[in-house]
């Protein structure tokens, strides 16, 4: 991309316009990066800063559609990208090019698809349901999981590691907001996860921007008559019928679940959901279905991770019944779906002009892709396992996962002991290709009895992100960039005292084990973009809430 303003002599100046909803200066850094992208140069800057000539006529209309003279930015931008911008852009809301005798104003498809959502494109006071709204349009409200990217960053960092489009990959998709938001913008996109739950979703998602709403109304019709005959069969005869399905929860969770009548009817109602879907014929439907019954799972039976070390968790279980959760969580998805069509109707989506998306079980460390073809890298690995409490991603979605028949118990503890993240893979504190750094942290930690169970679980960690790094090196075709949000930094507190006693900076770790020579990664450090993140879960616990500190490191395939 140019850099100068001299490469772009030949544009007139253009405005893109800030969505109202965006204050911060976080917010501000990500747009920036967009705008690189989508108009392949680094000219735009606020109009303050601006010391170019604009038309009066064009700084007008501007000014009647922005919140404000900060939501306006000003630089070079290619006539020919309007229809770039107008898929593709996150963080703006419109495109204004022109001088005295005409204006063209383009807005941005995506604006649309939050209002469609119920988003009000107003900044929240403070964090509420309708905060969340702008992160669930279209399929991404498809099933509850935590810490998964924003839409609007996840369409930001595509942009600008894909200004030209291309193939983008990420090796630790969750729950496919990424995939989701390359197939709105037009763009090739691979995911991989170690989660086939993660996979299943993932695939829905994207998959059901072009299934017939028709599909997921059936199958909707078909749970609602399915549960319909039960209840008038027990009312009549005094017996519910009996069920094609049954259901054990796993027996880590089932055991701790007070009192049994609880248990035992979380495990009741899954046997009837699974009753629904060993009944219902139509394979299309039958994945909205799926994906419900984990949905209302992950909603009904929630697991907290104490964040020692020792595997310790609290439940939290959600008051509906599971089978109110599921029928609702269907609903939605069909109204969802319903939101796409008049999308489809107003000229705002084109389902034939979706990216190529392609979702599937793979582990980061061993990327299936040839070399260099793939041209860049968004995505956002797990936390270190030493100072979060996220101590397992498998065992947390057990009941999912096996009530799917995804995994069994055994499975699932199993593949834990492998997975980047996890608190029960360990690797010695002076392994070849850790950072001196990452050495002394990890002898530091093994000496302290409440530390210690996270110790070796570090050095793993560290390792893992370095193999991860060298594949996705592999697989990156040469200047092609990679994106990773990581948390900006983990701190640690005196046990009694609570003072910080310790601080690591995630993007110097990183920094690191990319210079270490022994690693073997051909990647380049070119930036670390420091943002704080608002946390969407307005209903946790005090300790919980505020912002995450998280950084974008860029990085470069030499």
């Amino acid at each position: 991309m140019s850099s100068s303003l001299g490469d772009q002599a030949n544009l007139d100046s253009s405005i893109l316009i800030l969505k109202e909803d965006i204050e911060t200066q976080d917010d501000l850094k990500l747009a920036l990066l967009e705008a690189r992208g989508i108009s392949g140069n680094d000219t735009f800057t606020s109009l303050k800063e601006w010391n170019g000539a604009i038309d009066p006529s064009l700084l007008r209309a501007a000014q009647g559609l922005a919140r404000d003279d900060d939501h306006i930015l000003v630089g070079k931008f290619p006539s020919l990208s309007r229809d770039k911008f107008q898929w593709r852009a996150g963080f703006y809301s419109h495109l204004l090019q022109g001088g005295p005798e005409e204006v063209s104003t383009v807005e941005a498809f995506q604006t649309h698809y939050e209002r469609s959502a119920g988003a009000t494109g107003i900044k929240a006071e403070s964090l509420s349901g309708l905060s969340r709204k702008k992160n669930e349009y279209l399929t991404h409200s498809f099933h509850k999981y935590k810490a998964k990217f924003f839409p609007r960053m996840a369409r930001a960092l595509t942009n600008y590691v894909v200004p030209d489009g291309g193939r983008v990959l990420d090796p630790f998709m969750g729950s496919g907001t990424l995939g989701v938001e390359a197939a709105l913008m037009g763009i090739q996109a691979e995911g991989i996860d170690v989660d086939p739950l993660s996979v299943e979703m993932a695939n829905l998602k994207v998959n059901a921007l072009k299934i017939p709403t028709s599909e997921a109304r059936k199958a909707y019709e078909h749970f609602q008559t399915f549960l319909a005959v039960s209840r008038k069969q027990d009312f009549l005869w005094g017996n519910a019928p009996e069920l094609d399905s049954s259901y054990e929860l796993p027996q880590f969770i089932r055991k701790k679940i007070k009192p049994e009548s609880l248990r035992d009817e979380i495990e009741e109602e899954s046997g009837i959901a699974l009753s629904v879907l060993s009944s219902y014929p139509e394979e299309e439907g039958r994945k909205f279905l799926r994906v419900a019954l984990s949905h209302a799972l992950a909603t009904k039976v929630g697991l907290r991770w104490m964040g020692t070390g020792d595997n310790r968790f609290a439940l939290s279980m959600g008051v509906r019944p599971l089978l109110r959760v599921m029928n609702n969580h269907l609903s939605k998805m069909v109204g969802s779906l319903e939101q796409r069509d008049m999308l489809i109707n107003d000229g705002f989506l084109d389902i034939n002009a979706l990216g190529s998306v392609n979702m599937q079980r793979g582990d980061v460390r061993s990327l299936p892709y040839a070399d260099n073809t793939i041209d860049g890298i968004v995505t956002s690995p797990p936390y270190l396992p030493a100072s979060s409490g996220r101590e397992t991603y498998l065992r947390s979605r057990a009941c999912s996962l096996t009530a799917l028949g995804l995994m069994s118990e055994a499975e699932i503890m199993e593949r834990e002991t492998e997975m980047v993240g996890s608190i029960i893979r360990t690797a010695p504190a002076r392994s070849a290709g850790l950072p001196q750094s990452i050495s002394e942290l990890v002898e530091w930690m093994e000496p302290q009895r409440a530390r210690k169970p996270k110790a070796l679980a570090t050095s793993a960690y560290f390792l893992d992100i370095a193999q991860s790094l060298r594949e996705m090196a592999r697989v990156t075709k040469p200047g092609g960039k990679i994106a990773m949000v990581v948390s900006s930094e983990h701190v640690f507190y005196g046990l009694v005292s609570r003072e910080v006693v310790r601080r690591i900076s995630m993007p110097n770790s990183i920094a690191e084990i990319i210079s270490e020579p022994r690693n073997e990664i051909p990647l380049k450090m070119d930036d670390v973009v420091k943002i704080q993140l608002p946390k969407m879960d307005y209903v946790a616990r005090p300790a919980s809430k505020g912002d995450y500190a998280e950084a974008v490191v860029i990085a470069t395939k030499v």
